[in-house]
């Protein structure tokens, strides 16, 4: 029964790979050795004359320690002269060298016993011998000469053994074959070379005749038999191994008497023999016949066919003393029993003068004698214990120096390769022509950023020598060597990387090979192994396992260092890329077939790679492209593809498809047509044939992927044989779960050695062929961009808000938060905390936390938060989003960088704000005109109610009113009566207010601001009561119904809840509002918050330059890692894991935190107590015991703990601990208060660009009070840095001092601080603040006011046109604004932000308008969108605004548009030679061919060279080959030409002009789409058309016939061009031409189908009509004046003698 082939293959591994030798044992790597190739049988001569010219050194060696080797052991030398320990002119080394055969090649069969023909070698017919000198310790071997001539007491022997081999023209055969011919790589039984072609049976017996060389054989009557040895081997299986399906027989002689009878079955292999009488040899040829016998129908089917292989046939024979005129005899001496330990021969009939070596008691070189009859005479010692003793003689005329004497190598030494090992290296084995970029290679592997190890370079020749027999090109070389450098190194190689082009060994199936090739074999740089061609056998099996390929194996095919060297370069690229990005999650799927069942085969594949690829660990993203048509080729769409390769990047692609063309066949476009930036993927091709690198032209799909500069693939993995689709989709399969699971983070190579170990797993040949022939064309140890942690991460573009846009009339708006997982994927949780901060009101809202996970490549989050639109909420708002911080709960690759990011949201509304003067101004003018700018500045016409008063009540005899209709922007109002008031009384303070018309409802929603008049002065102030109620009162009510500012007394509530081991549950509460929380990293922490009594505000953190005196030795302290970017934190975090941590928290509870203020501590994640005992110790513990938190130092660990007390009140002392890690708890309580002091806090003052003093007033109700007036700078990034305080009777800061104090340029804002202070009375009210008031000079104010000027083509608009639209910004203030900066951005219908206009213009002077347009292509955006415009948007290097403004709000816009879609397919058209054909039709072989792209889209042109990649032709030879036509071929050459469109009509052509050489039927397809994607068709064009390269001509054909009124001709010629002259005779039938119709009536004529544009009417030459009857008609068709050849064709029966009959009628 059949074998499997994972049984072969571990025998083979026990027999072969463990139990050979290495080869190398005979080199002594400090001595040097010349080599040099024999490639025939004889003797061979080596003069000193020729060891000198190849450095030998002669006059130091002495002769008698030279040594030669060959075929791994020490062969014998005979030297001329040696005895004088010199080499001198005449000496010379002598030896018997033979050809190299099979003596190696059996190691690489399957079984022992089963190599099929040793006698050919199946690799090279050379071998090299080696010559050195010994160290002294073993004496050479030498030919000793006999010189005893002495043949009297000898009788001469009449016959000696003589064998001849027969092999008979061979051929390579497969061997032992599954179904579908799948076989091992190894040798199996069968396969090898055998006679050419094989013995077979049609029907009946088969019979092969064979003359067996058997020149004067001793026929006397004591000559003994003969013997006949042959090998045979099955070369089908007709019964598919279930029986004996082989008969054989042999017959002998002249009268063919049967030898042998015998069956057998499958491809089993039998060596066979039978003794035939000597008497039956023929003299010079004895006929050996072999017969295949036609009789095991019963076992193997009726028609049954028996093929049956010879390898050789070997006649032993005895042979007479004439040697026929042969120059070489290699002959047996018997030794008959006989004691004489001498043979004498006396022989005649040898070709010249015979030297002989003996195998005798030694090897000896025999005297020779002629004595005078002309016969030979040489005594023959005996070998002893022996039945005969071989004598080889050989002509001495003939002898001749070996071919190629050279040293092995530069220093003549073999590389000691034990010594040339490096710690887990790669092994690169390389062509000496490669040697110089494979060593350049090396370095960039040990140097790689990402994937450095050590590389050991070998030149494959050396190996040949130490390894492989030194038999060139043979595999066994490098499998040997892989084998030794795991046995003695003393890491295991990690890769083993085969540089240089490899060609198969035997030519078979058409493909020719170097074995049997001169041509091809010096393409083979780097050999493979076996046949289908394997280079993962090289180590397959090495350790014992033979299903492991034990070192992981893969190629370059490079044929010069040029290939090499570009590969690198493409590594150093690929390799660059060493921090995780999202597009390196992409995998692409191409799914191809040709019919439905396919489809939905390889789809089921697809599908559950897919699974595999976005599990954990690799969680990728895989794009699908199907081929749905069922012709030989389909296209991905161009587009997607494009955009996936160069716009974002791709690490793998995977094919499932029929390979075709040396491509698959779905197909993409040529990789040079792509950008590919770089981002070469893994190409994974599950095809027939698509990985075959193993052939004489590089024309392979895995070649042409990886073998191109700056393109293409990193590497190209597919078979190299058939490929059966259930075969490969269970490696590949293995393959996607190595690489996304069991080996994540793994080379290729470890991969595609886990998938074939899986593999092998299985039984049968097709699964050892598939796991065999599955190749590797790229370095075996590239990581595809797989990373050992995960790395969260969060763009601005993944961050989407909806609606859009967010109005103030809705109550909540989404915000969706894509996570992307750019490293490992894990089955961890961390979570993702959105901080939303109200820009205009400053103000810094409770986080929000959702969870999410590491366990896929993209995750969303969604955050429900409410509008808040009459909180602040309108306008601008910042939201910070950060992953894995809150806390940082999985460690990953970056764990800061991308984990964090902010975006903007502008909620807009119908309302109106006022602006201008802005709020708080102080201004000289008398009677300002009031300007208010609504939400939205695109806002439809709509009415305004603006009201103002000297008070905000609005109800005083003064107040005046009155309502606007505007549209969106700014909106002007010049009160009537008010400011009559100003030239009455100075400082008057105007309160004023807008609002969108009420709507019938009575409700208004109006917006506030003041303003103050003074008299040449310019500034910020509040001097009236009603003016401080937006201010901030810590400790202080502001009483507005008796207008007074008082102390508050009343209690404040303070809450703090915790849940173990969370970082989000972990937050502060003061009266009900949210102060801080959360925390930073995964360290379990201790927070503390220090609360002032006497303003209730909790101290904060150093930040941005800011409280720098609070800095007690806390993580979170002065822009740390651990300090937020956007604030200062209101706690001190500290780490128990840290010393100084602990120190610090002991130094600010001890010393810091003066007695009276309040503390709150509580535990981040839970408590430490390893970290408080071990780096805090007992001082620690003293700290918290004397501020009262006793149970710290007898809590558990890791429990949650919560603590609040008054620092020396023991009597405040509360303390929470949790039961359990994970418990929840919370601690609440209400805390008295003095009521004796508290502040008043001004909102920021400015931006200004000038400050030029401060002045205020304050009435005192008791003389005890105290008011200190502070004045805090604020930086442009908000921190606020105390400058002045001033305390009573002080009542400002004059100019000079207060400039001196406090820039602008430094602090554009000012903040202004009363800290307010009686503690004298029992009821004490603080000091009553009248007035402060800020001069300086504002910064200006710009608006986006379209009113003024807006112009857009967005109606309508269509993709990709370009968009145009440009808006009115004006500068509403009285100050000039520098140059404008704008900015515009899209936000397209997937929510992704796309810039489209960044740009600086002129100044903008006061009150001027700016008109600035923004273009942008539309290319991409098809369907709703939103653009954004902003002027004076923020700067990117300072993080700030670009310049200084008082609102922002109305500096930006929202306009929504839709972009129509180009969704019409454009048509397809294809003419030869100007006319459109019918399928099957006849062209011209040089015909024009026009392929013509119309497309409707008068915008987006197809105009551009590289619009070609819209387009693929393919074309089908007569043969049925398939193979892409590119515009260029590999020369550069234009084969194609394209013609771009020029104008709207949008119709490119293509013009295509090729030569076909070869008759036949061809198909064009061509495939096309328009420059948006749209296909031309649901198929592929196709048409056929037939090609006759000889010119002809059909028989010519009237039609109709008859007719009346006209008729046409019709006739099909053939060849490269028309006739050049063509003439219709019209006769009677008597024979009178009445009518000729010449070339110029006719019209024009092709080659291919022709009708006549020419109708014949019925006229004569006169135009005369003729009469009713028949008419003769012949046609006169001639090329350059010769007659043109007429093809029979369907006319042919109606023409007779050249003449055709038409009929015309009445």
């Amino acid at each position: 029964m059949r074998r499997s082939g994972t049984l072969l293959l571990a025998v083979l591994a026990a027999s072969a790979s463990l139990a050979q030798p290495y080869g190398n044992e005979w080199i002594d790597p400090s001595r040097p050795y010349w080599r040099f190739t024999v490639a025939a049988d004889g003797i061979y001569r080596v003069d000193s004359a020729a060891l000198a010219d190849a450095g030998f050194p002669i006059g130091t060696v002495d002769p008698r320690t030279i040594q030669v080797f060959g075929r791994e052991q020490e062969v014998p030398i005979f030297i001329e002269g040696e005895d004088d320990g010199v080499l001198n002119g005449a000496d010379f080394i002598e030896l018997h060298a033979m050809r190299n055969d099979g003596w190696m090649d059996g190691a690489l069969y399957e079984l022992p016993g089963i190599q099929s023909n040793p006698f050919h070698s199946l690799y090279n017919d050379s071998i090299r011998y080696y010559i050195t000198w010994s160290a002294g310790t073993t004496a050479p071997l030498r030919v000793k000469p006999y010189t005893n001539t002495d043949h009297t007491p000898h009788t001469p022997r009449p016959w000696v053994w003589r064998e001849t081999l027969s092999q008979f023209g061979l051929a390579y055969y497969l061997g032992d074959r599954g179904l579908f011919g799948a076989s091992s790589s190894f040798m199996v039984e069968g396969e090898g070379y055998f006679r050419s072609w094989p013995l077979e049976t049609y029907g009946a017996d088969g019979t092969l005749l064979f003359q067996v060389p058997s020149q004067n054989p001793y026929q006397q009557p004591d000559a003994p038999p003969s013997r006949i040895d042959m090998a045979v081997a099955g070369a089908n299986s007709p019964s598919n191994g279930a029986c004996d399906d082989h008969h054989l027989q042999v017959f002998y002689g002249a009268n063919l008497v049967q030898a042998l009878d015998t069956t057998y079955r499958a491809y089993q292999y039998h060596r066979l023999g039978f003794d035939l009488p000597t008497g039956a040899l023929d003299t010079w040829a004895t006929n050996i016949q072999t017969r295949a016998v036609y009789d095991l129908q019963a076992c193997a089917g009726a028609n049954y066919q028996d093929r049956q292989n010879i390898a050789y046939i070997k006649l032993r024979y005895p042979r007479a003393m004439n040697f026929g005129g042969e120059p070489i005899a290699d002959v047996r001496v018997p030794h008959n029993g006989t004691t004489d330990t001498l043979a004498y021969l006396r022989f005649i009939g040898f070709w010249g003068t015979p030297v002989v070596y003996a195998y005798g008691d030694t090897l000896r070189r025999v005297q020779v004698v002629q004595d005078g009859f002309g016969f030979w005479q040489a005594l023959i010692p005996l070998a002893p214990n022996a039945t005969e003793t071989r004598v080889f003689m050989y002509r001495q005329e003939q002898i001749a120096a070996p071919a190629g004497l050279r040293p092995v190598s530069a220093s003549g030494q073999f590389t000691d390769l034990v010594q040339a090992q490096q710690d887990s290296a790669m092994l690169i084995v390389t062509h000496a022509s490669l040697r110089t970029a494979a060593e350049q290679y090396a370095m960039t592997r040990a140097t790689s950023p990402t994937n450095p190890m050590n590389a050991v370079v070998v030149d494959v020749d050396e190996l040949y020598d130490q390894f492989g027999g030194g038999v060139p090109k043979h595999p066994l070389a490098i499998r040997r060597f892989a084998k030794f450098a795991l046995d003695q190194w003393d890491t295991d190689p990690r890769a083993l990387f085969l540089v240089g082009k490899s060609v198969l060994a035997p030519s078979i199936n058409g493909l020719n090979g170097h074995r049997d090739d001169p041509s091809v074999y010096p393409k083979c740089l780097v050999p493979t192994l076996g046949f289908p061609p394997s280079d993962m056998c090289f180590t397959l099996g090495l350790n014992g396992d033979p299903t492991d390929m034990v070192i992981p194996v893969g190629r370059l095919a490079a044929r010069t260092p040029d290939e090499v060297d570009l590969y690198r370069s493409k590594v150093e690229q690929f390799e660059g890329w060493d921090e995780p990005e999202p597009w390196m999650k992409n995998i692409l799927h191409f799914r191809g077939g040709f019919v439905e069942s396919e489809f939905q085969q390889f789809d089921n594949y697809l599908r559950q790679y897919e699974l595999l690829a976005e599990d954990t660990n690799f969680i990728g993203k895989v794009t699908q492209f199907n081929k749905n048509t069922p012709g030989v080729y389909g296209q991905a769409s161009a587009d997607s593809v494009k955009h996936l390769i160069e716009d974002e990047g791709v690490t793998l692609m995977t094919f499932f498809a029929h390979a075709s063309g040396g491509g698959f066949d779905i197909t993409i476009d040529n990789p040079v047509n792509y950008n590919w930036g770089g981002r070469y993927p893994a190409i994974i091709g599950n095809s027939c044939y698509a990985g075959n690198v193993h052939l004489a032209p590089s024309e392979s799909a895995s070649e042409k992927n990886v073998l191109v500069p700056n393109a293409g693939a990193i590497a190209f993995m597919a078979s190299v044989d058939i490929g059966l689709s259930n075969m490969l989709y269970l490696y590949t399969l293995e393959w996607y779960r190595s690489f996304s699971q069991v080996n994540h983070g793994g080379g290729i190579g470890e991969h595609m050695r886990y998938a074939a170990k899986q593999q092998l797993q299985g039984s049968g040949y097709l699964n050892v062929n598939n796991a065999h022939t599955f190749t590797l064309h790229g370095d075996p140890t590239l990581v595809l961009h797989t990373f050992d942690r995960p790395d969260l991460a969060v763009s601005e573009p993944d961050v989407l808000i909806a609606p859009d846009p967010v109005t103030a009339d809705l109550d909540t708006f989404t915000v969706d938060v894509i996570v992307t997982n750019l490293g490992k994927g894990t089955g961890g949780t961390t979570n993702v905390v959105l901080e939303r901060r109200l820009v205009e009101e400053n103000q810094v809202m409770q986080p929000m936390y959702v969870p999410v996970s590491a366990s896929t490549f993209r995750d969303t989050v969604r955050f429900r938060l409410p509008v808040l639109a009459n909180e602040g909420g309108q306008g601008l708002n910042i939201l910070n989003i950060r992953v894995d911080l809150d806390p940082d709960a999985i460690a990953e690759v970056d764990d800061l960088g991308n984990n964090a990011v902010q975006a903007s949201l502008l909620i807009t509304s119908g309302e109106i704000f006022p602006v201008e003067p802005f709020k708080f101004a102080i201004i000289p003018d008398a009677a300002p005109v009031l300007k208010a700018s609504t939400g939205d500045p695109f806002a439809p016409m709509r009415a305004y109610r603006f009201q103002i008063d000297t008070v905000d009540t609005y109800d005083s005899p003064v107040f005046e009113e009155v309502v606007i209709n505007a549209p969106g922007g700014v909106v002007s109002w010049s009160p009537q009566q008010i400011f009559g008031l100003n030239a009455q009384q100075d400082s008057l303070v105007y309160f004023w207010r807008c609002t969108p018309d009420s709507t019938g409802d009575g409700t208004y929603d109006w917006r506030e601001s003041s303003f103050q008049h003074i008299t040449d002065r310019r500034g910020w102030g509040q001097a009236q009561f009603f003016q401080f109620k937006e201010d901030g009162f810590p400790q202080v009510i502001y009483d507005r119904p008796q207008r007074l500012f008082r102390f508050n007394d009343a209690p404040r509530g303070i809450r703090c809840e915790v849940t173990g081991g969370s970082g989000l549950i972990c937050s502060y509460y003061i009266d009900l509002q949210w102060v801080d929380g959360q925390g930073c990293g995964g360290e379990r922490a201790l927070h503390v918050a220090v609360i002032d009594p006497a303003t209730f505000e909790p101290w904060k953190t150093c930040w941005n330059g800011q409280d720098l005196d609070h800095q007690f030795g806390n993580i979170n302290s002065c822009d740390s890692l651990c300090e937020r970017s956007s604030r200062a934190q209101k706690y001190f975090s500290y780490w128990p894991s840290r010393p100084s941590h602990m120190a610090g928290l002991t130094d600010l509870l001890e010393n810091q935190v003066p007695p009276g203020y309040h503390i709150l501590m509580w535990t981040y994640v839970g408590t430490n107590k390893p970290g408080m005992d071990a780096n805090g110790g007992q001082a620690l513990y003293d700290a918290f015991n004397s501020i009262g938190a006793t149970d710290l130092q007898n809590a558990p660990d890791t429990v949650p703990y919560i603590f609040f007390g008054t620092k020396g009140d023991p009597g405040s002392v509360i303390q929470v601990t949790g039961a359990t890690s994970n418990a929840a708890i919370n601690l609440s309580t209400f805390v008295s208060t003095q009521g004796v002091a508290g502040d008043i806090v001004a909102p920021w003052a400015g931006p200004a660009s000038e400050w030029k003093g401060l002045y205020w007033d304050e009435f005192p109700n008791d003389m005890r009070d105290s008011v200190n007036v502070q004045v805090y700078g604020v930086t442009p990034f908000g921190a606020e840095q105390l400058v002045f305080e001033r305390g009573g009777p002080l009542d400002s800061i004059p100019q000079t001092v207060f400039q001196s104090g406090i820039n602008a340029a430094q602090f554009p804002f000012v903040r202004l601080r009363a800290k307010l202070l009686n503690d004298s009375v029992a009821e004490p009210l603080p000091s009553q603040l009248d007035r402060w008031q800020l001069l300086m000079t504002p910064e200006p104010e710009c608006a986006i006011d379209p009113p003024l000027g807006f112009v857009s083509n967005l109606e309508g608009i269509a993709e990709p046109q370009q968009a145009e639209l440009a808006v009115a910004v004006h500068n509403i203030s009285p100050f000039d604004m520098d140059s404008l900066l704008m900015h515009a951005w899209v936000v397209s219908a997937d929510g992704q932000r796309r810039p489209v206009h960044d740009k600086r213009n002129a100044p903008l002077p006061a009150g001027a308008v700016l008109m600035d347009t923004i273009r942008f292509s539309t290319d991409g955006l098809g369907g709703l969108n939103t653009i954004i415009i902003e002027a004076n948007p923020v700067d990117s290097a300072t993080g700030g605004y670009d310049q200084y403004e008082q609102y922002h709000f109305n500096n930006i816009a929202q306009l929504r548009f839709t972009v129509n879609e180009d969704n019409e397919n454009p048509l397809l058209d294809v003419t030869f030679d100007g006319v459109h054909i019918l399928d099957g039709d006849i062209v011209s072989a040089r015909p024009e061919i026009l392929v013509t792209l119309d497309d409707e889209n008068p915008v987006l042109l197809m105009d551009q060279p590289s619009d070609t990649i819209n387009f693929k032709v393919f074309l089908t030879e007569p043969s049925g080959t398939v193979r892409r036509i590119h515009f260029h071929d590999g020369a550069g050459i234009e084969v194609m030409r394209f013609i771009p469109a020029t104008g709207a009509d949008n119709i490119a052509r293509i013009d295509y002009r090729p030569t076909f050489t070869l008759d036949g039927v061809y198909k064009l397809t061509v495939q096309a789409n328009d420059a948006s994607g749209n296909i031309s068709g649901d198929r592929n064009y196709d048409i056929r058309f037939e090609v006759i390269t000889r010119p002809t001509i059909t028989d010519v054909l009237n039609y109709p016939n008859p007719f009346t009124t006209s008729t046409r001709f019709v006739f099909t010629v053939t060849g490269t061009e028309p006739p050049t002259y063509l003439k219709v005779q019209i006769l009677t039938i008597t024979g009178r031409v009445v009518r000729e119709i010449g070339p110029a009536e006719l019209g024009p004529v092709r080659v291919g189908r022709n009708i006549t544009e020419f109708a014949w009417d019925g006229t004569d030459q006169f135009g005369d009509r003729l009469g009713r009857g028949v008419y003769l008609y012949r046609v006169i068709a001639q090329l350059h004046g010769e007659e043109m050849e007429r093809r029979e064709s369907g006319a042919s029966p109606h023409i007779e003698k050249g003449f055709g009959k038409m009929y015309l009628l009445y």
